[in-house]
């Protein structure tokens, strides 16, 4: 945990020789929790808690976001053949947006979302060739669009209205074995989603044009939604040691996320289906192949997908967000696709283990009133995606590890010009999503010594190192005039972490 008054300079080199700059803060930390209980041999226990919060602040903007969990679990063992899961869960994510008007005014605005969910399935096991899952779950959601507050309180706090939802499902899944080769898994998803009051929702024409204002009482459901999800999954036994498989299934999603990527800091807001969003409706289709190699000390597999989207969100361009009563206003709708492949390699032995992976994607857009309706580059589009994970066990008490991540750029609208117009100095951006920021890698080292390992107590501490070669990965970029007096636009990067040494300290028990 590192405690906000921490100087660490060293993380904003390339901004500018401003001393307000070498004045930032920055501090996170993150909490996990478990705790398991077997009450009998039929009746099994678990909680688990997570807590984590970062925060970056200088002298004239700041961010901060975190994210808080909160689980249970029971499962039960009625007999051999049949078993049930009962789970409840609660989670909040908040952010936090830090931003000066002058110097002794700052504006904080605040947005959260809190979700309540529960889950109750039966697991039925008829014979040993086949396994039937089902059961009901339900998620209520609440959407804190922002409130904005001001350091002097100058004014009062300003609250946009909460947005309050439901979601529910019924499922059922098949798991059958036709035979030694051939498995397959089929079934599906009734969900049902509404919106509840209270809530004044604005109906618009063409996007933006308000014409009407339905206003529901508190705890009022309305906007009923429902839909089918199906699902099938075919796996074939090529060899003893390889496999095929294949799938389709249809997803509903009725919350989605908009990402205003014209900005240097990409800002997230979540919406729920409403009377003017509708459930993006997603088809997925996969193709892999899995083989084993060495006495399966080597395990290697490729799988493709192509997903076909409808209902797509995103904002329109120059969006005006910032405590917008009529922020659906500001949403456009389309389709869009992505579609990739992933190579995967896993690799087991008696002291060395670990895994790397390598995933091409693409993922497209077209939306009304966005790039002239053509198709263009999604906000969520990283091409290229490396993963190298790779573990040491010396002995029984000691394990060395490293972890290398590398990433393509994430798509950005960034000014690419600018132009006068009588006096006035104006931005000129370039097509949407056309620019990125730079790529994204890392390594990552670790050891770990275990202090103890008996039946019922176990603990170990961990000693890691963050970004050990100093690579400075981009967090925000921002645009500023060339203060030596030319015309030139000088864009300047902010990135976060440099080296990050950690402690930690695990025990069981």
């Amino acid at each position: 945990m590192y405690p906000e008054d921490v100087h660490i300079s060293t993380c904003f080199p390339p901004l500018s020789k401003n001393q307000d700059l070498h004045d930032s803060k920055l501090y996170f930390y993150d909490l996990n929790a478990k705790l398991f209980l077997t009450l009998n041999g039929k009746n099994h226990i678990s909680l688990s808690g997570y807590a984590g919060h970062d925060r970056f602040k200088n002298n004239y903007s700041g961010l901060a976001f975190g994210n808080q969990l909160a689980s249970f679990r029971w499962n039960h063992e009625f007999n051999p053949k049949l078993y049930s899961k009962l789970s409840l869960s609660f989670s909040q994510y908040d952010y936090e947006l830090n931003f000066s008007s002058s110097e002794v005014k700052i504006y904080t605005w605040r947005y959260h979302m809190n979700d309540v969910g529960f889950k109750y399935g039966l697991s039925l096991n008829p014979s040993k060739n086949l396994e039937i899952l089902t059961g009901i779950q339900s998620t209520w959601l609440i959407l804190h669009p922002g409130t904005i507050s001001t350091s002097d309180n100058s004014s009062k706090p300003y609250t946009l209205t909460r947005k309050k939802s439901s979601e529910s499902a019924i499922y059922i899944q098949f798991n059958q074995k036709i035979n030694e080769k051939l498995s397959v898994k089929y079934g599906g998803r009734l969900s049902f989603f509404n919106n509840i009051g209270a809530d004044s929702v604005y109906i618009f024409k063409n996007n933006s044009e308000v014409t009407a204002i339905q206003t529901y009482p508190d705890g009022r459901f309305f906007n009923w939604q429902t839909g089918i999800e199906p699902r099938l999954g075919i796996s074939y036994t090529v060899t003893p040691n390889s496999s095929v498989k294949a799938s389709f299934a249809r997803t509903r999603q009725n919350y989605q996320m908009a990402t205003n990527s014209t900005s240097g800091t990409p800002l997230d807001l979540w919406f729920s289906a409403s009377k003017n969003v509708k459930p993006q409706i997603s088809d997925q289709w996969s193709l892999g192949y899995n083989i084993c190699l060495i006495g399966r000390h080597i395990e290697l597999s490729a799988e493709s997908f192509y997903k076909n989207m409808q209902n797509t969100i995103d904002f329109r361009d120059h969006p005006i967000l910032f405590l917008n009563r009529k922020l659906e206003g500001e949403l456009r709708f389309g389709k869009s696709y992505s579609y990739g492949t992933e190579l995967f390699a896993k690799f087991e032995f008696q002291k060395i283990n670990g895994w790397l992976s390598y995933s091409y994607s693409r993922s497209k857009r077209k939306i009304q009133g966005i790039a002239n309706d053509h198709w263009f580059t999604s906000p969520f589009e990283r091409p290229h995606a490396v993963n190298i994970v790779f573990n040491f066990e010396q002995n029984e008490k000691n394990r060395f590890g490293l972890n290398w991540v590398y990433l393509s750029g994430q798509p950005a609208t960034f000014p690419v010009g600018r132009m006068d117009l009588g006096g006035l100095v104006l931005p000129v951006y370039s097509g949407r999503n056309t620019e990125r920021f730079p790529n994204y890698h890392r390594l990552d080292v670790s050891f770990t010594r275990i202090l103890k390992s008996k039946a019922n107590f176990y603990h170990e501490i961990s000693f890691s190192i963050y970004n050990i070669y100093n690579r400075h990965n981009t967090w925000t970029i921002r645009f500023e005039a060339d203060e030596s007096g030319s015309q030139t636009m000088l864009a300047k990067n902010t990135y976060l972490f440099s080296v990050v040494p950690s402690v930690t300290y695990n025990f069981k028990f």
